[in-house]
């Protein structure tokens, strides 16, 4: 009933303004022709106004809904198509994406837009863009982000990791089973990431096995930005040590570099410390790791440690086999009435957009010759 109502209201309007205007641009016309005076000119210019302004007020009044949602929908378009260089026919691609997504999640098209100029800026290519959507609401869902949250915390994931936009699938799965599986949450594992990913990627540690590691701390109250900084630390302690820390890792018999003089993999250095720390006494123990690690990552090292290096890596396993995970998660988080509500707000804003685009071209052209008009006014008084 309201959507048909802001339906009939806009068609009304938009009859209401785009009438009077004819009529205007005629009296215009046979004002210029004519040797009146400009008082003559002003008046019968001024009563043509009339109309205009009434119109002008009831759109500002009455303007169905559906207009503006679509309006502010075109202009994300705009700011996306200025973001992202893309052409007009990959424009029609992304738009087209938007509106589907929105109308079959709980996500608006305007929030898929935006999170569409969101990817362009860290710069996606448009195929890229409309491939990664899908994971980034996934991650979006099953984390019970917002959604220019869980874009920043995707993008920047793919963009470390040296990963494509075409594995946003498994970045939203591999974090939302991290999450679900340990205490903590995506937003945390975010902060995790954005701290000691980088210095994982440069050591061939993968995404997969940094966030079993970040779930096993987060389990022993290690977690967020404070677990990614004492991961980072204690991969750079392993990736080139120097002094008390490469002598005693030597006489431990713990090799972290192979012949190339690349960092062993994580886990095979992890569980080679583990096995030579067996049976040395606690003291023992903590002076070897404070060597080697230093006061910032001891803690991270002792954490691993005591949950076990294999069922670390047994943690690893089960996240790396989470395929379909954030998808799974956030049908279950949504499988209630907030959830239906949600998904419904979704179709029925897709549908004011489609509605409401209907009428943009017409309006935006009244617009534009109410704006002409009043210039020529204007210059009129100011030049009489």
């Amino acid at each position: 009933m309201d959507a048909a109502f802001e339906v009939q209201a806009v068609m009304s309007l938009v009859d209401m303004i785009t009438g009077p205007l004819r009529h205007i641009r005629s009296d215009l016309n046979r004002t210029g022709a004519a040797a009146t005076s400009l008082a003559t000119r002003m008046g019968n210019l001024a009563s043509s106004m009339m109309p205009v302004a009434a119109a002008a007020s009831g759109v500002l009044l009455g303007m169905g809904k559906a207009v503006n949602v679509a309006m502010d929908f075109e202009h994300g378009l705009s700011r996306l198509a200025a973001v992202s260089d893309a052409t007009q026919s990959e424009m029609i691609k992304l738009k087209q994406s938007a509106l589907d997504l929105g109308a079959a999640t709980a996500f608006s098209a305007a929030q898929t837009l935006r999170a569409q100029e969101d990817l362009a800026k860290a710069g996606f290519a448009v195929s890229e863009i409309i491939g990664a959507m899908p994971g980034v609401l996934s991650l979006a869902a099953a984390g019970d982000l917002e959604l220019v949250q869980a874009t920043e915390i995707a993008s920047d994931t793919i963009k470390t990791f040296g990963l494509s936009a075409s594995d946003m699938g498994m970045v939203a799965d591999v974090l939302s089973k991290t999450a679900n599986a340990a205490s903590t949450d995506v937003t945390q594992m975010g902060q995790t990431l954005k701290n000691a990913g980088t210095t994982a990627a440069a050591a061939h540690v993968s995404l997969v096995e940094l966030s079993a590691m970040a779930g096993k701390m987060s389990d022993m109250g290690i977690k967020g930005a404070e677990a990614g900084t004492q991961l980072k630390t204690m991969m750079l302690r392993l990736q080139g040590p120097t002094g008390d820390a490469a002598k005693t890792l030597a006489k431990m018999g713990v090799a972290v570099k192979d012949a190339s003089g690349n960092m062993l993999p994580i886990f095979d250095i992890l569980r080679k410390l583990e096995t030579s720390l067996a049976g040395v006494g606690t003291a023992s123990r903590a002076e070897k790791l404070k060597k080697i690690f230093g006061d910032d990552a001891i803690n991270a090292v002792n954490a691993l440690l005591n949950t076990g290096i294999d069922k670390v890596r047994t943690f690893a396993g089960e996240i790396q086999n989470s395929t379909g995970s954030a998808a799974q998660t956030a049908a279950r988080m949504l499988d209630d009435l907030k959830g239906a509500l949600l998904s419904l707000s979704g179709s029925w804003g897709t549908l004011q957009i489609v509605m409401g685009s209907v009428f943009l071209g017409e309006l935006k052209d009244a617009a534009q010759s109410a704006t002409r008009l009043i210039n020529v006014l204007t210059s009129l008084s100011k030049n009489p």
